[in-house]
């Protein structure tokens, strides 16, 4: 789920598991709504779990980073999964990770 998603329904949420969805993963960008979305999906018994869209050049990219480690802290320590597609970037492979461990 994006933030663009916006606050999800019990009803969306039942919606999605009558299509046998399970897991939700949601964007950790605006941390109210992703709050909500995670807990409305846990509450319904379904896997959680949030991602970042990692934009490498970007002068934000630990706040980001920061996010998305608050929300997973705050769950329990549930998954981060990196949405790591950016090619339109200067750096290489072993600064990108050294960005991500830091």
């Amino acid at each position: 789920m994006s933030n663009f998603s916006g606050l999800i329904s019990q009803e969306q949420i039942d919606c999605l598991k009558t299509q046998e969805v399970n897991y939700v993963i949601s964007l950790a960008q605006d941390l109210d709504i992703s709050r909500q979305q995670l807990q409305t999906a846990r509450n319904a018994g379904m896997k959680i779990a949030v991602y970042d869209y990692l934009y490498f050049d970007e002068p934000g990219f630990d706040a980001r980073r920061r996010r998305a480690i608050t929300l997973s802290e705050e769950f329990g320590g549930i998954d981060i999964w990196l949405d790591v597609e950016d090619e339109d970037h200067t750096l290489g492979g072993p600064a990108v990770n050294i960005l991500i461990r830091r």
